[in-house]
């Protein structure tokens, strides 16, 4: 079992016997790992068919669609002076539905800009940006509308899948079409970003896939690991610019592996649709950046301070030791985190009488000397679905009957397969349900059922196992055809793996928002999606 405490990752056996338990469980995952990881390095996207050439134009407030010969379409939105938005759909118009899980900023004031048409190309200029399309074959170039430098230009058009060629190599064949951006691969060209990844600071001739998976104990170069972040910096000569690539299904990205003519990147489904960022500076791309996913809460003063985690402490006299040891030695010490083990056989959202019997009197008394508790979530839901109604109370037995399953079940916010089953992962407490994040109705009943956790003066949630992780099988097969909501859309796993974890830190924060509206809710994650 691996915690994702900030950026540090323990692993902390309590026995021999605990770690022999789970040794089968780790190699089941190095070894499914390995696969999808091998997975990446075949995708050949020269073998893909190509956008069409310029039809037609037309520009509306602040974007310019083109109408492409094979009935794809490219819509460029200009967003800020420096801030372009690309967006295609193959063999078809672009769809009206525009929704993304990562961005917050929707509504945007349309900056000064231009469109000059040409017999050979389409140039839309901002004060900052000039982006020229050219017509035959459909290639789009970034420039520095100043000096007419080009920044950033596509290799070869925009390309899709249209033959199946790659639909074995793809997690769900059945789910979309892959995608995919080539760009021109400059000299001294490198490449930063991609979030949390297992390599060096500069990914130039490196390649990296975006599915989050739980990988306990990775070393360098093990990919994909916990979190997708598909945002990342190029920097040449001292010009950077950026490109976020919002597509949640399994992503790929190769700056100058496969060939040192080509960075590109992909997707096993959904639409082309990035964001193209222009510095010239690297705080700026940042800046703007966090314009357009959202920045960071501020949390409060004491998530500034020393937090202790590990897997775990308890019982109750275990916690208190630990906060005796470190004020005795004179260290700082501002907050334990208590795992899994605080719960009633892995229950979330219960309390273990017997080694935790006083929570709300343990929590007031090491806050006396100055210390929070955190607790950890995880997204299993224990499946027992006998018994009469339990209680809520969370310290009361849920032996015979869980009051969580029971009001998920009654509420029908649990994921269930496309015939209608539900989908019951193995986790911690053994068989489970996972909540439908994507569902509104869904978020509020989790949010509130923290609870549980703030009436007795927990300051904050350690959200673990939300890739989410499943013991059948860590690479996600075993929910290959599990459906969410996804505002209507009903889509698979395929769609939305990358944004489990991140619906649920919304369910989460918002949660302990309407709880304590007069506290910054604190919460932490070890997988995550953009935004």
């Amino acid at each position: 079992m691996c915690k994702f405490k900030g950026h540090i990752l323990k692993m902390i056996c309590r026995n021999f016997s605990t770690a022999f338990k789970t040794m089968k469980t780790y190699l089941l995952v190095l070894v499914s790992i390995f696969f999808v990881c091998s997975s990446g390095a075949a995708q050949d996207i020269t073998r893909l068919e190509k956008i069409g050439d310029v039809a037609s134009v037309k520009r509306d407030d602040n974007s310019v669609t083109l109408n492409c010969t094979d009935n794809s379409q490219v819509r460029i939105t200009i967003l800020a002076p420096d801030l372009i938005r690309v967006r295609a759909s193959f063999s078809k118009p672009i769809s009206n539905r525009d929704h993304s899980w990562a961005i917050d900023k929707t509504a945007w004031s349309t900056p000064r800009w231009s469109l000059i048409e040409t017999t050979n190309a389409v140039a839309i200029k901002t004060d900052e940006v000039e982006v020229v399309v050219r017509r035959s074959p459909l290639l789009i170039e970034f420039r520095d509308a100043k000096t007419g430098a080009v920044v950033n230009a596509d290799e070869r058009p925009l390309s899709y899948d249209a033959k199946g060629l790659l639909k074995s190599m793809m997690f769900d064949p059945d789910a979309g079409v892959f995608v995919a951006a080539s760009k021109k691969l400059g000299f001294d060209e490198h490449f930063y970003g991609l979030g949390e990844k297992a390599a060096r600071l500069d990914k130039r001739r490196s390649s990296f896939i975006n599915w989050n998976s739980d990988t306990p104990g990775y070393v360098e170069g093990r990919d994909p690991i916990y979190q997708t972040v598909p945002f990342y910096l190029g920097l040449e000569n001292g010009i950077a610019y950026g490109i976020f690539f919002d597509n949640s299904y399994r992503s790929y990205f190769d700056f100058g592996k496969s060939s040192q003519q080509r960075a590109w990147f992909g997707a096993e489904g959904g639409e082309m649709n990035y964001y193209f960022f222009y510095g010239p500076q690297l705080p700026k791309i940042l800046g703007r950046y966090a314009d357009l996913t959202g920045r960071m809460p501020l949390p409060p003063m004491w998530a500034l301070g020393n937090q202790q985690s590990r897997w775990s402490y308890y019982p109750e006299a275990m916690v208190d030791e630990v906060v005796r040891q470190y004020r005795q030695r004179d260290l700082p010490l501002d907050v334990v985190h208590l795992d899994i083990d605080y719960m009633q056989a892995y229950r979330v959202f219960t309390w273990n009488k017997e080694r935790f019997p006083n929570p709300r009197g343990m929590i007031r008394r090491l806050g006396d000397q100055g210390v929070k508790i955190v607790t950890i979530v995880d997204p299993g839901v224990k499946h027992q679905p006998t018994g009469p109604q339990a209680s809520t109370d969370p310290l009361a037995s849920q032996e015979n009957s869980y009051y969580v399953f029971n009001e998920g079940v009654a509420k029908n916010y649990f994921q269930k397969r496309k015939d209608g089953r539900l989908f019951v992962p193995r986790v911690w407490p053994g068989e489970s349900a996972f909540v439908d994040y994507t569902l509104p109705e869904a978020r509020r009943w989790w949010g509130d059922l923290h609870r549980a956790y703030t009436d007795v003066g927990v300051a904050g949630i350690w959200m673990d196992m939300n890739e989410p992780a499943d013991f059948v099988d860590q690479t996600g097969k075993n929910q290959i055809d599990v459906v969410s909501y996804d505002g209507g859309e009903n889509s698979t796993h395929a769609k939305n793996r990358n944004i489990f974890a991140l619906n649920m830190a919304r369910a989460t924060y918002e949660g302990l928002e309407r709880l304590q509206p007069d506290k910054r809710p604190y919460v932490i994650t070890r997988a995550a999606y953009a935004g």
